[in-house]
């Protein structure tokens, strides 16, 4: 799903779907709230992603179906569709948080001015993650 961050972008992938956020929106934060939401409210939730001229929105349902929306400057909208279990991408999310948590975090030094706000940030950021991973373990229908 997640590259390694660099310089300010990650790679997302998905199928067949390629893009590269930017560090303009809080990526994994925004991830691991929508996939908590998701899996306790059992609703559909979006995450919106900021390429800097492109976007693309992440839309997680509880019904084995991952929905994008891809918006490309001065062209149509594409719609991609996936059946895919939203806990198993879930699973590949924190797959990559474990491999690149530093890496996603080391932005935070640079947003937040002072840097016990950053450490307060990766702080919350790490009770979520493993909120998620117990949700997903201890996940009932």
């Amino acid at each position: 799903m997640f590259s390694k961050p660099d310089c300010g972008w990650v790679k997302f992938t998905l199928g067949d779907f390629k893009a590269t956020p930017s560090y303009l929106t809080d990526t994994p934060m925004d991830c691991v709230n929508a996939f908590i939401s998701t899996i306790e409210n059992k609703l559909p939730t979006s995450v919106w992603f900021d390429e800097e001229g492109n976007e693309f929105l992440l839309i997680l349902s509880e019904y084995n179906r991952i929905f994008i929306i891809h918006n490309i400057s001065n062209e149509p909208a594409k719609l991609y569709e996936y059946n895919i279990d939203h806990r198993k991408l879930a699973i590949e999310f924190l797959d990559d948080m474990g491999r690149y948590f530093d890496d996603f975090t080391n932005p935070y030094f640079y947003t937040f001015v002072d840097e016990n706000e950053a450490n307060i940030r990766i702080n919350q950021l790490s009770e979520k993650l493993y909120n998620l991973q117990d949700l997903v373990e201890n996940y009932r229908v």
